[in-house]
């Protein structure tokens, strides 16, 4: 059956992520997943890393937001993230 068909039926093909996507969703990049799917092979498992990890990118907006926007005025030029690191 064709996805019109299924979609017709009232039945959905649901796609599921997988690990690869789980991690870059999560921000990492193609090396470290490369590095982490040589060491874990179970797939179980390795949804599990990627749920249980941040969003780097959320977690810099959230310092950004406690930190630099408190220390430094709205109409200063803030110092950008990687100023700090």
């Amino acid at each position: 059956m064709t996805d019109s068909e299924n979609a017709q039926n009232g039945r959905l093909r649901i796609r599921y992520l997988t690990p690869r996507e789980g991690f870059r969703l999560m921000g990492q990049t193609d090396e470290a997943i490369d590095k982490i799917m040589a060491t874990e092979k179970a797939k179980t498992k390795l949804y599990a890393m990627a749920g249980n990890s941040i969003v780097v990118d959320v977690l810099a907006d959230i310092f950004r937001g406690i930190y630099i926007d408190k220390t430094f005025g709205k109409k200063e030029k803030r110092p950008r993230l990687e100023d700090f690191l």
